[in-house]
């Protein structure tokens, strides 16, 4: 086994982007359980949201083992990966190739970070909505019981005056 800078770098890249990934994976499938044991399953847009962020999550996790499993078979082969940055030279196109390939788990990475930011922040900003929803129901609650109470109060009024009267006429 053979491993020079470049295939070490790769290598690296590829192993912390795919930890990345697996943590939000799993953040994903916690976020949509506790979603599912909130508001049952199959319910409203927040639920299309979940499952699409778990197989999103999924789906980077795959395309990070393809590009580790690009660089794997050069670590055990013997030689090293020659690079040259020199656009005249006949290596120029397979540098810019490697490049390439080694930036798009960087790419994924920063999604994939973002992407967890942005589930973060809308779990936070769900919830106050949620607790908001819940405040303002309460309070409609309240006055809808306050209306009926003052009904409840006139109609008891209402009848005591009945009363008195039939009382009267006896």
């Amino acid at each position: 086994m053979s491993i020079n800078l470049i295939e070490a770098v790769w290598i690296t890249i590829n192993i912390a982007a795919i930890v990345v990934v697996i943590s939000n994976l799993l953040g994903a499938i916690r976020e949509k359980h506790a979603y599912v044991a909130l508001a049952g399953p199959e319910r409203g847009a927040r639920s299309v949201i979940t499952r699409g962020n778990e197989r999103r999550e999924w789906l980077r996790l795959i395309k990070q083992f393809l590009l580790l499993i690009i660089v794997i078979p050069s670590a055990f082969s013997p030689g090293d990966i020659n690079l040259s940055f020199n656009p005249d030279s006949p290596m120029f196109s397979v540098t810019v190739f490697v490049v390439t390939l080694m930036a798009v788990p960087l790419v994924m990475l920063y999604g994939s970070v973002m992407d967890a930011r942005d589930r973060r922040s809308l779990a936070a900003i769900t919830y106050a909505d949620l607790l908001a929803e819940r405040d303002l129901t309460e309070a409609r609650m309240r006055k809808k019981l306050a209306e009926l109470a003052a009904r409840a109060d006139k109609n008891d009024q209402q009848q005591q005056v009945q009363d008195e009267r039939l009382d009267a006429l006896e």
